[in-house]
C-alpha cells in the first residue's frame, strides 16, 4: 500500500512539475493558446482516479458526477493544468475524514 502511495505521489509531482513548465511556457509566450471542442469527461476523470488514492490518505471520498457529455471550447494542456489544481487543492483543504 505505501510503495502504490509513493508511486502515484511521485506520478502526480511529476505533473506538476510539467504543469509548472507549461505554464512558464504560457507567460515567456513560447506556448501558444490552442483552443479546441473538449470532451470535460476526457480530461477531468483520468485526473480524478490519480487522486483518489492522495483524497483516501486523509479519509477523503471525492464524489462527482461524469461528465461524458460534456464538452468545452479551450486548450487541453491549460484545462487539465486548473482541473488537476482545483482537485489538488480540494483535497488539500479539507478536512481529515470529509
Amino acid at each position: 500500500k505505501m510503495v502504490n502511495f509513493i508511486n502515484e505521489t511521485s506520478k502526480q509531482t511529476f505533473t506538476l512539475l510539467e504543469d509548472i513548465l507549461l505554464w512558464a511556457k504560457t507567460q515567456s509566450g513560447e506556448l501558444q493558446f490552442k483552443p479546441e471542442k473538449i470532451n470535460l469527461g476526457q480530461i477531468c476523470d483520468p485526473i480524478i482516479q490519480s487522486m483518489e488514492l492522495i483524497a483516501s490518505g486523509k479519509d477523503i471520498s471525492i464524489n462527482h458526477s461524469p461528465f461524458n457529455d460534456v464538452y468545452v471550447l479551450g486548450d487541453k494542456n491549460m484545462l487539465s493544468t486548473i482541473a488537476r489544481n482545483l482537485i489538488s487543492n480540494a483535497i488539500k483543504f479539507t478536512n481529515h475524514g470529509s
